[in-house]
């Protein structure tokens, strides 16, 4: 009788092994790529979030420094918008409603669609959240900012 390492079994259990470490290195390095590709996508995500483009400007009359618009101009003469499709922001979904700018029927439509209406009776909000929101931050001129790092 031949010595074990020397039987078909075992040869047959040796070649089964490397391909089994075989498979599992393989495994392991395109797993590490595909991590490392992660973390510089990751990384240059955090970079574009740093990158938001931050403009002085002027505001409802005060100077502050604001997010740039997806769409930006200044100094700008004759533009236009041409093509298909429809500009809308969806506002009726997410933005608070004065009463002054709706008519009494629209105003009475709004208020039953749901929301929160202020205790004045004259603003219509989408949640409570945003009325809090809205009640305590000043995001859309914020105060006190005289560089852009702030």
């Amino acid at each position: 009788m031949p010595p074990f390492w020397k039987t078909l079994w075992f040869l047959s259990l040796l070649v089964i092994f490397i391909l089994f470490l075989i498979y599992v290195l393989i495994k392991f390095f395109i797993t590490r790529e595909k991590m490392k590709h992660q973390l510089v996508m990751e990384r240059v995500n955090a970079r574009k979030l740093h990158e938001l483009d931050m403009i002085e400007t002027s505001f409802e009359g005060l100077d502050t420094w604001r997010c740039i618009s997806p769409i930006y101009g200044k100094n700008l003469e004759n533009i236009a918008f041409t093509g298909h499709g429809v500009w809308d922001g969806s506002g009726d979904a997410w933005r608070f409603v004065k009463r002054s700018k709706l008519t009494a029927n629209q105003w009475k439509k709004l208020v039953a669609s749901g929301g929160v209406v202020n205790e004045k009776g004259d603003e219509w909000y989408p949640s409570e959240q945003f009325k809090k929101a809205n009640e305590t931050a000043n995001m859309n001129v914020p105060t006190g900012l005289t560089t852009k790092e702030e």
